[in-house]
């Protein structure tokens, strides 16, 4: 099957095409990344559960306040720094995407990430946290079926976040699992951007 660019696909379809959610998520991609944006349709969305309802709170852009992990009963430590940028969108057809960076990541001698130094590339990877897919409400449970991530043992994982909401403007989504027999907590302060 032919691959699907998504600044060619403009007119509205069937949603009982065998294509629609192929073509929704291309439309989606196109909108957060550029219209230059390649989907195959083998990497598009399988169903996870029903589809969250429009008026779910969780729908909409936020914006990253902080970003903050602990393993066990250790310190505190702040991965991206203590002023990151980054969103994560959530769409009421259920797509996800979050993209979270330390600022200031120093640019690359040369303008193409195909190019960059291996030093630089490192550099860039590890000031940098991005991944996107579907979602779906469990109670105050939010899951993210992960289709795309920078860090690739993502792929494919259903990873869950508990979401602790500070008014209807201001969350926290934590995840905790366990790395290497050691407990890590991660916690993801936003705010509503839209």
């Amino acid at each position: 099957m032919a691959p699907i660019r998504a600044g060619n696909v403009r007119t509205a379809i069937d949603p009982a095409h065998p294509l629609h959610q192929e073509i929704e998520l291309a439309r989606f991609c196109a909108r957060c990344y550029g219209a230059g944006t390649m989907l195959h349709p083998s990497s598009a969305a399988t169903p996870v559960g029903a589809v969250p309802p429009s008026t779910h709170p969780i729908v909409g852009v936020w914006r990253l306040r902080r970003y903050w992990i602990q393993y066990d009963e250790d310190p505190v430590a702040f991965p991206l720094g203590d002023d990151p940028v980054g969103y994560i969108l959530y769409t009421p057809e259920g797509y996800m995407c979050g993209t979270m960076q330390r600022r200031g990541v120093p640019a690359f001698t040369v303008a193409d990430r195909l190019r960059a130094r291996p030093e630089e590339k490192c550099a860039a990877f590890d000031a940098y946290v991005t991944y996107c897919g579907r979602w779906r409400a469990d109670g105050a449970r939010l899951l993210h079926r992960i289709e795309a991530s920078l860090l690739p043992n993502w792929i494919g994982d259903e990873q869950a976040r508990d979401a602790v909401w500070h008014g209807p403007d201001r969350l926290d989504l934590i995840a905790e699992w366990d790395v290497q027999g050691r407990r890590r907590r991660a916690v993801v302060e936003w705010e509503r951007a839209t």
